[in-house]
């Protein structure tokens, strides 16, 4: 099997190569699809190409650094062999010392002396020391190893060249020759020779390092020491990070040598469980060994098993590692759509990482704060929806809305709820509102979806609280254009109608008067159908509020008047609504009653709306004659007092 360390590096280069896959097959297109050989021989090819080129960028490096240790080497060996010769100045030497003792001797006997000193015997019988011969040894070796590292190298290229000659063939043939090219390699261990070429030089390098230390102890002691020290922290290191992957396969340390103690850990498990009657207790010892590493033939199926476990995780640590690494608005706008691959929590915490990132906080303290709601934390979104630039403030938008779709609705303490994404959205689009920042595609894009969480498929508390948002807004934004919002608010109130939940009506209520007047009136095809809606909800209003009056139900504190104001709106427009006298009477009785609980100031600009609606529904022309009031006028007023 191929198990060299470029094996990782070779599948990943072919991946980005391969860029033209075939169509994806839908179960019916499988009679009608024909075989197309010339798809997957370009695809081996590709392959083939991407494994090659990083093998020769391989043997490239191997044979400069062989070439340079090798001359280093050489250097090294120059003076070392020497000391396997008798070294011819040091028997000068010595014959030299015995003539002038002999010509000392006669000096101090006299020139009558009869008796000359004994000769010089010369010692031909020389031997090299023990140390020497270690030293010629382990750096001749090393020198072996380098020049056949070398070696090894420029055979595998030749090979290499061989195995990518181009042929002129079909292309069912070519692919018939590059599978058989490849499982030769496979067969004669091609791989595993690449394998082999980094360890050599490893081996060399080993090798020369002890044989430095011997020589630095024939020469001086301290020296050795210091040099001892530096060569036993290298190997140390070099040992670590060889091992250490045996035993961790997610440590990035992955190298031939690694994987060849891999598979000896691998042997060794398989050992001690065949013999599993002889060795008990070593079995159960290694049996942690056998789930951390099965029968894998590479590395690159190690990282499969690994991010087979992992993917969600991974997904979400990418995601956010391109956030962080790229800030340019093009490339931070396309994680949008990636919103829905992700787990609810992952894609949470993608979401709460951009918008930390905008005001500057860790992404968990951002959370935490969000989760709180607090008073300083609204201001802080408020803030930042006011301070960010268009095109961010509309990415955090979407990002939320995106996140809106999926996130479980069952409210989980320990996690970011819906709940908390609709908050920080509102909170964001309400900073963008209060600094006056003029976005109408954005706001209804913000108010349609705040909408959509009306449905009845909702939980009872996410609609409840996507109301509440919508009335306290719904003032600011009469002049949006959204029909889908309006449907979603009348529906929602002809269920709150049948369930007996007269707040809940009423703002809904005062919610669809709002918006209405801005729906295309002229329409021939939805107009009939947006009176006939709003002719049964005015209906239904004058029941409630007949009913209410009777019981002396008190309203949500400025409800009466936001309805006033959207009536008079709607007679403004000239849509054909005209205000039912039980209607006007209901509104009427419930500020006489002090139901509604507005101020007097208040009160009076809540009947000079309903006056103004009345007025000008039973006009000839069904129109306002009086100017009409935006949101910051006195209409707006009596909405703001909400």
């Amino acid at each position: 099997m191929v198990n060299s360390s470029s094996s990782s590096t070779y599948s990943r280069d072919s991946a980005k190569s391969l860029e033209k896959l075939p169509r994806r097959l839908l179960p019916e297109d499988y009679n009608d699809f024909a075989p197309d050989w010339s798809v997957y021989a370009s695809r081996m090819r590709a392959y083939d190409e991407a494994m090659v080129r990083g093998w020769k960028e391989e043997i490239d490096t191997l044979l400069v650094f062989a070439g340079l240790f090798s001359a280093i080497v050489t250097a090294f060996n120059i003076e070392a062999y020497h000391l396997l010769q008798d070294d011819p100045t040091q028997a000068s030497m010595q014959i030299l010392l015995q003539i002038s003792q002999q010509l000392a001797s006669l000096q101090a006997a006299g020139a009558n002396a009869t008796t000359l000193p004994p000769s010089f015997q010369m010692n031909t019988n020389f031997r090299p020391s023990s140390q020497s011969v270690r030293i010629n040894a382990l750096w001749f070796s090393s020198l072996v190893f380098s020049l056949f590292s070398a070696l090894v190298a420029i055979i595998v290229k030749q090979w290499t060249r061989e195995y990518m000659a181009a042929v002129s063939l079909s292309p069912r043939d070519s692919v018939r020759l590059r599978q058989h090219r490849f499982d030769c390699m496979v067969a004669w261990h091609v791989p595993e020779i690449m394998a082999l070429l980094p360890l050599l030089l490893q081996i060399s390098l080993i090798l020369f390092f002890v044989g430095l230390i011997d020589f630095l102890y024939l020469l001086q002691t301290t020296v050795a020491a210091i040099v001892t020290v530096l060569i036993a922290a290298a190997l140390l290191f070099y040992a670590a990070t060889t091992l250490i992957p045996a035993f961790n396969i997610r440590c990035s340390y992955k190298s031939p040598q690694s994987w060849l103690f891999v598979r000896i850990k691998r042997n060794l498990v398989d050992w001690c469980y065949k013999a599993k009657s002889r060795f008990q207790d070593a079995s159960v010892w290694f049996s942690a060994g056998t789930t951390l590493l099965p029968n894998y033939s590479h590395w690159s199926e190690c990282d499969h098993a690994v991010m087979a476990g992992e993917q969600d995780a991974l997904d979400l640590k990418a995601l956010v590692w391109i956030h962080s690494s790229f800030t340019d608005d093009d490339t931070l706008d396309t994680l949008v759509p990636f919103i829905p691959e992700l787990t609810p929590d992952h894609a949470a915490m993608l979401v709460y990482t951009d918008l930390a990132s905008n005001i500057h906080l860790p992404a968990k303290t951002f959370i935490d704060l969000v989760r709180s709601r607090s008073r300083p934390s609204a201001q802080l979104l408020r803030d930042a929806g006011a301070r960010l630039p268009k095109r961010t403030r509309k990415r955090s938008v979407h990002m939320l809305l995106k996140l809106l779709e999926y996130i479980p609705r069952d409210h989980d303490p320990a996690h970011l709820g819906a709940l908390d994404v609709l908050w920080t959205l509102w909170e964001i689009c309400m900073g963008a509102c209060d600094a006056d920042e003029q976005d109408p595609e954005l706001y209804r894009t913000v108010l349609n979806g705040v909408a959509e969480l009306l449905s009845e498929d909702e939980p009872f508390r996410l609609r409840r609280a996507a109301l509440n948002l919508l009335w306290e807004s719904a003032h600011q934004w009469t002049y949006l254009y959204c029909p889908s919002a309006v449907s979603n608010v009348i529906s929602f109130a002809c269920a709150s109608r049948q369930h007996r939940l007269s707040d809940m009506f009423l703002k809904a209520c005062a919610v669809a008067l709002l918006l209405a007047p801005t729906l295309n009136w002229l329409d021939d095809e939805r107009a009939p159908h947006n009176r006939q809606q709003l002719h049964a909800l005015l209906r239904d209003l004058a029941r409630v509020l007949q009913r209410g009056n009777a019981d002396g139900t008190r309203y949500e504190a400025r409800c009466v008047g936001r309805i006033a104001y959207g009536l008079a709106l709607l007679v403004e427009k000239g849509v054909g609504v005209v205000v039912e006298p039980e209607l006007s009477a209901a509104l009427l009785e419930s500020v006489e009653l002090g139901l509604t609980g507005l101020t007097a100031e208040e009160e009076v600009r809540a009947l000079g709306a309903l006056h103004q609606a009345c007025v000008g529904g039973g006009s000839e022309d069904g129109s306002l004659r009086s100017s009409r009031r935006g949101p910051g006028s006195d209409g707006g007023s009596s909405g703001k007092a909400g």
